[in-house]
Order: C-alpha cells, then structure tokens, then sequence
C-alpha cells in the first residue's frame, strides 16, 4: 500500500485521483469514483478505495466540512463548485464509505496492525461525521 498516513490524502492513489479530478468537468466525476466501489459486485481493491475516500472529502468541503490536508487543486475545484447541489453526491459518499469500510482489500490492509487500525478508522469516522453535518 503506498501510503505514508491514514489520512484520505495520503496515499498514492488518492493523488492520483486528486490529479484526475482537476483536468475533470463538473462534478460527475465525483460520482463515477463513487459508482466504481459502490457498483462494484466483487472484492474492492485498495486503489478504488483510496480514491473513494478523496472524492468523500471533496464532498465534505464543498458543504463547508473540509478536513485537514485538502490538497490546492481539489479546493480550487470546491471553490468552482461552491454553489453546487450536493445532496445527492453526500447520500453517495455514504454510501462509498459504507463498503470500504466492510468489504475492502484497503480495510484489510489497514487491520494487519491493530493501531493503524485504529488510526484509520478515527479519520474514516472523523469524515463520515463532516459529511452528516447539516
């Protein structure tokens, strides 16, 4: 896993992702990232799920819950975004989390040390909580 921190940005495929989503129209492509672990029938590979998690805080900033280590080039496109309908895209985001949470090679990886575990699971909740806030 080329992770450095259990944070949902760093990670390699995360900033890949990030990379992505500033050359992206709009916001479907969030829901394409989400569409690829949610649709996904089998076993979820990390990657997918890395890159899940970045579009779930992409959604948590642009309804004014960012976390810490946003990268520039996905607040600039919270800030093109602002004014946006995300209802839809947050219910998503939950839903994305949900899996990786439960069903994903990235959980699994994570649950080889019991701390980073723990770590883990502190910053998935920390984002579940900014993307309930209403």
């Amino acid at each position: 896993m080329g992770a450095w921190g259990s944070g949902s940005f760093e990670n390699d495929g995360a900033l890949d992702w990030v990379a992505e989503l500033a050359a992206a129209d709009g916001l479907g492509f969030l829901q394409e990232t989400f569409a690829a672990v949610i649709d996904e029938g089998d076993y979820l590979d990390a990657y997918h799920c890395e890159r899940a998690l970045a579009a779930a805080e992409v959604v948590a900033a642009l309804q004014g819950a960012p976390g810490a280590g946003l990268p520039d080039e996905a607040a600039a496109r919270v800030e093109a975004h602002r004014n946006a309908d995300i209802a839809p895209l947050v219910a998503t985001a939950l839903r994305a989390i949900d899996r990786v949470r439960s069903e994903s090679e990235l959980q699994e990886l994570w649950a080889e040390d019991e701390d980073m575990l723990a770590e883990w699971e502190a910053a998935v909740e920390a984002l579940v909580g900014r993307l309930r806030k209403s």
